[in-house]
């Protein structure tokens, strides 16, 4: 991630614009400034997003975005911070992605 960061001549650290759209019904879009990533999902599966014009604060969608470009590009994730959020964190991605299955912890 640092490396696109830097072949885009942007900031790892200060620039922090993350993004989470729904592309199509199988298909969502992480975004992190002007890098990008596309995987395969559904928003509507999490809690966090039903319901009308509904979507978690923007620093829980920012480590979002953070963990998903981890996990695209199959780095090791090591979470560090308030006691519920690395697990709702976690949660969040694979009921969004899909991945129940597949999750090793």
């Amino acid at each position: 991630l640092r490396r696109a960061f830097s072949e885009n001549n942007l900031d790892f650290e200060t620039d922090t614009e993350a993004t989470i759209v729904q592309l199509d019904q199988n298909t969502i879009q992480f975004t992190y400034n002007q890098v990008s990533i596309e995987v395969s999902g559904d928003l509507s599966l999490s809690s966090l997003w039903q319901g009308e014009n509904r979507s978690p604060p923007a620093c829980f969608q920012k480590q979002l975005v953070l963990l998903a470009f981890a996990c695209y590009f199959r780095e090791p994730v090591l979470l560090l911070g308030p006691t519920s959020m690395k697990t709702l964190l976690v949660e969040t991605y694979v009921t969004i992605c899909e991945l129940s299955n597949s999750v090793s912890v």
